[in-house]
């Protein structure tokens, strides 16, 4: 099974639409994407063949980490218990909307916790007089990737702070 946005175009409407509604709507998405795989055209799908699709998928289990949740709630929905995959896969969307929004923004909310706010009294204070030992430090460190990071955590400075003093002979601040 693939992750849900790769094969899984939501409807316009998921937020209003009941949870038993969005239930029969994911059967008959995954009888869909099923005989796209299969090369039947959506128009023309053998009830026979979706009534066997549907029993096999009430029975499938796969080991994909990735896909766990998606993959009950359509186990649900093939099993006849339409609400409750509904609410599995309005779970799904949002789980999925949050994961991706904390994605995007992660470096944005590193630099804002590292630095304080503007205006806070963390932001007012400047590291100066430690360049001096971040630069001993730098100086005994071995070069790795993450030298600037660690020296960073050690004195409480960003790591943008290290690596400024280490290309610059003087104090940045």
């Amino acid at each position: 099974m693939e992750p849900l946005n790769s094969w899984l175009p939501l409807p316009d409407n998921w937020q209003t639409r009941t949870d038993e509604s969005l239930g029969w709507w994911l059967v008959s998405a995954w009888i869909g994407f099923q005989a796209d795989k299969a090369g039947i055209p959506r128009d023309a799908v053998p009830e026979q063949w979706a009534e066997e699709l549907v029993r096999a998928t009430a029975a499938m289990d796969s080991d994909s980490v990735e896909v766990a949740a998606l993959e009950k709630a359509i186990r649900r929905a093939c099993n006849g218990d339409m609400a409750s995959a509904g609410t599995l896969l309005r779970k799904i969307i949002v789980h999925d909307a949050v994961g991706e929004v904390k994605d995007r923004l992660a470096g944005t909310g590193l630099g804002v916790r590292r630095g304080g706010k503007k205006g806070s009294d963390r932001a007012k204070e400047t590291p100066k007089g430690k360049g001096a030992k971040i630069r001993e430090a730098l100086a005994a460190a071995p070069k790795t990737r993450n030298r600037a990071s660690l020296i960073a955590r050690q004195f409480k400075v960003t790591a943008d702070y290290v690596r400024k003093l280490e290309k610059n002979k003087t104090d940045p601040h």
